[in-house]
C-alpha cells in the first residue's frame, strides 16, 4: 500500500483474501503515523494476480470498491474507480527432444546429435540442453561448443540456447571416441 508516494506497513490482520475478493481495511487513520486522507491525496495498491491454466485469449475484469468513513463522522462515501482489463498471458512451451547415437569409422567412434524442435506457437527463450559422456570416452568436432562441467563418473555437456523460433529445429552434434561400448543417457532440457 502506498499512500502519498510513501509505503504504509499493514497489519497482517488489516488483509483478508476470502475466495476471489481482496480486502484491506485501515482503521482510525487519524491516529497513525501516516495520518489521515487528505484532499489530494492518492493511494496505490500493488499486489500480484495469477490465473492458473487460463483459457486462451482469456480477460479478467476486476471490480474495485473504496468505502471511506469522515472525520467528522458523516455518511459512507463509496468510489468505484475504472480498472484495467487484465489479459493473460499465455505461456505454452512444446517442444521435442532427441538424441541419435551413429556408430562412425572405428569401434567406439561415435557421432552423437541432439535435436531440439519447438513445436509451440510461441518463442521459446533461455534454454539450456544437456547431454553426459562417460569418463572412459573424449570428445570433440563440435557443431556448437557446450560449457563443460566434471560430475563423478561423467561429463556433462550444456549448450545454452538464446531463442528457438516457432517451428524450428535446431541440430548440434559431436564425435566421442574411447574404448567400450557407449550407453546413450537420455538428452535433457533445462527451461
Amino acid at each position: 500500500l502506498i499512500l502519498d508516494g510513501s509505503e504504509v506497513d499493514l497489519d497482517s490482520s488489516a488483509v483478508s483474501v476470502d475466495s476471489n475478493a481482496f480486502t484491506i481495511e485501515l482503521k482510525d487513520l487519524k491516529d497513525t503515523s501516516s495520518g489521515m486522507f487528505e484532499p489530494e491525496s492518492t493511494i496505490e495498491v500493488q499486489y500480484p494476480v495469477h490465473c492458473i491454466n487460463p483459457a486462451r485469449d482469456a480477460r479478467f475484469e476486476s471490480e474495485v470498491i473504496y468505502l471511506a468513513n469522515t472525520y467528522p463522522l458523516s455518511n459512507e462515501l463509496e468510489v468505484r474507480p475504472a480498472v484495467p482489463i487484465i489479459e493473460a498471458l499465455h505461456l505454452r512451451r512444446k517442444f521435442r527432444i532427441g538424441k541419435e547415437v551413429v556408430a562412425i569409422g572405428d569401434l567406439g567412434n561415435y557421432r552423437i546429435v541432439l535435436i531440439l524442435e519447438n513445436i509451440g506457437d510461441m518463442v521459446l527463450s533461455n534454454l539450456t540442453l544437456m547431454d553426459k559422456v562417460p569418463d572412459n570416452f573424449e570428445y570433440g568436432d563440435y557443431s556448437m561448443t557446450p560449457e563443460i562441467t566434471d560430475e563423478v563418473g561423467s561429463d556433462t555437456l550444456k549448450w545454452t540456447i538464446e531463442t528457438l523460433e516457432e517451428a524450428e529445429k535446431l541440430e548440434i552434434s559431436y564425435e566421442i571416441h574411447g574404448k567400450g561400448k557407449y550407453s546413450p543417457s537420455e538428452a535433457q532440457l533445462a527451461l
